[in-house]
């Protein structure tokens, strides 16, 4: 089985399986392609994406955070499935004692068309404030990764495995 429980952390070296905190599946395709990540269609495309120089300006022009990108060394791929009830409460991508690791986080819907799921909305928080953004397919989410988040639960209107919610996340 590729898919497996998605993990929280718990300390600095540790994880642990929470299903009431997180509920999803995920597939680490850094470790699935870790011996050729260039054999993974989706890696190969989204760096190429990334390092074009539209993109590089892109990133270049907005928030200083975002531009880290274009200096960043060091990334990480995962694809997340969201099935019925599934859910990921408020959180950061980054962990403080590795905060030199996930700076800027990329969310990329991968559902089917048209979506056979309501929920599983990213909602990004600071203090008061949020913004809820719908997971649309070929919708790209990109913030900061020290910024909190969560996935609201998903209902899924049919039983196929496929029609869950799903994104490649990347960092």
């Amino acid at each position: 089985k590729v898919y497996m429980p998605a993990r929280v952390f718990d300390g600095p070296a540790a994880t642990r399986i929470d299903p009431k905190y997180r509920a999803n599946e995920v597939v680490c395709l850094d470790e699935v392609f870790r011996g050729d990540p260039r054999r993974s269609d989706i890696l190969r495309i989204i760096k190429a994406k990334i390092w074009t120089e539209e993109c590089r300006s892109l990133w270049h022009e907005g928030e200083f955070i975002l531009d880290i990108i274009n200096y960043s060394t060091w990334h990480e791929a995962v694809i997340s499935r969201y099935g019925h009830s599934d859910l990921y409460k408020k959180h950061q991508d980054t962990r403080w004692d590795c905060i030199t690791y996930r700076l800027v986080t990329m969310v990329y819907y991968v559902n089917k068309v048209s979506e056979r799921f309501t929920g599983g909305a990213l909602t990004l928080s600071k203090g008061d404030q949020s913004l809820k953004i719908d997971p649309k397919h070929n919708r790209a989410v990109i913030f900061p990764s020290f910024t909190m988040h969560e996935v609201e639960n998903v209902h899924l209107n049919g039983d196929q495995w496929e029609d869950g919610r799903f994104s490649l996340n990347y960092w």
